[in-house]
């Protein structure tokens, strides 16, 4: 079934420093960085009333070719409520089944 093939997941918590409050509502995106490009992990998703945000996703995400070395490369994209993007992530390198990024706005 689909929910043995999600075994990967990144979250965390997206703070909007300038109003010293938690970013509910915007939209986070995450990506697995290539030498090819970008590769969308799952879907875009919503952050809750705590600003908190959680993407699964599974293997064939990120990997797409045999050269597919450890884990996904991940980098995080948050939008605000207009679709205009406010934070992004330093790339997280080979990651493990479970990523944990915070971001912050402002």
């Amino acid at each position: 079934t689909e929910s043995i093939l999600k075994e990967y997941t990144v979250s965390g918590n997206v703070y909007n420093a300038k109003e010293n409050s938690r970013a509910v509502g915007f939209t986070v995106k995450a990506v697995d960085v290539d030498v090819v490009g970008e590769n969308v992990l799952d879907k875009e998703v919503v952050t809750d009333a705590e600003g908190n945000y959680t993407i699964t996703y599974n293997y064939p995400d990120f990997a797409r070719t045999k050269k597919e070395v450890g884990g996904a490369d991940i980098v995080v994209y948050v939008y605000d409520k207009k679709g205009k993007l406010v934070a992004k992530s330093d790339k997280r390198p080979n990651s493990g089944r479970n990523t944990k990024i915070d971001l912050k706005i402002g």
